[in-house]
């Protein structure tokens, strides 16, 4: 099914340019912890804390396998869910991994706890206020951290997830690939009226008149669709 977008209000770019300008301006300030119950024989498991913008700590768990590196990544970050679930123990054997818990998941929970279903829509009438301009930030800082790792191949750095994998390629061209199924913001506007499921139920579920919010979406420079942000390079493997 595919969907036709209503084009992107003409601050958009800047807007979002503004957000990875204050970013940039923050220092990441990474604190690792090693994490004995989670690493074994084939891999250091941390637990990771980074800030992004607000300031905000987020957090995320950090693998490395065992061996002579640099490694690959893969970067997962969570669904629309609290909780994000460390990498496969497969996975952990042979690549550098991350798990991204962003603002609102358990863990990066502290001021901010999301509602599920509700963060979808979480403070959409202000471009400044809307979660996703944070989320969307979270998610940056992560290759952010990465590129600078000596055990990272900064050559193969994978992103997996839903919408918010495409977005952080879109902004961060030193991502390789991009393993997604989009799930929040394509065709959003179309799905919301006949979802039952979250997220996009958070739309439904809105205590917001439907069309006022549905127009405000439609209208919104802060709606980060991937297809709008436009990827510089997104390749699948």
């Amino acid at each position: 099914m595919s969907f036709s977008l209503t084009p992107a209000p003409d601050d958009f770019a800047a807007y979002w340019s503004a957000v990875m300008a204050e970013l940039a301006a923050l220092p990441a300030a990474p604190e690792l912890t090693h994490n004995a119950l989670r690493s074994n024989e084939h891999c250091d498991v941390y637990d990771l804390r980074l800030t992004s913008i607000g300031p905000y700590r987020i957090f995320a768990f950090y693998s490395i396998p065992k061996g002579d590196g640099p490694f690959p990544v893969n970067y997962h970050i969570g669904g629309y869910g609290s909780v994000v679930h460390i990498a496969p123990y497969e996975e952990r054997r042979q690549y550098v991994t991350v798990a991204l818990r962003h603002r609102g998941q358990r863990l990066a929970d502290q001021p901010f706890a999301a509602a599920y279903p509700g963060l979808l829509t979480s403070g959409i009438d202000s471009p400044l206020r809307y979660i996703y301009r944070g989320i969307v930030a979270d998610c940056c800082r992560v290759i952010d951290f990465l590129v600078d790792r000596p055990e990272v191949d900064a050559s193969r750095i994978s992103v997996v997830g839903d919408d918010l994998a495409l977005i952080t390629a879109a902004l961060r061209p030193q991502v390789d690939s991009v393993h997604t199924t989009p799930t929040l913001f394509y065709g959003a506007e179309q799905l919301a009226p006949r979802t039952k499921p979250r997220p996009r139920s958070s739309m439904a579920q809105s205590s917001w008149p439907r069309a006022p919010m549905l127009t405000r979406w439609r209208n919104s420079t802060t709606m980060p669709a991937p297809i709008r942000i436009r990827p510089r390079r997104c390749g699948a493997r």
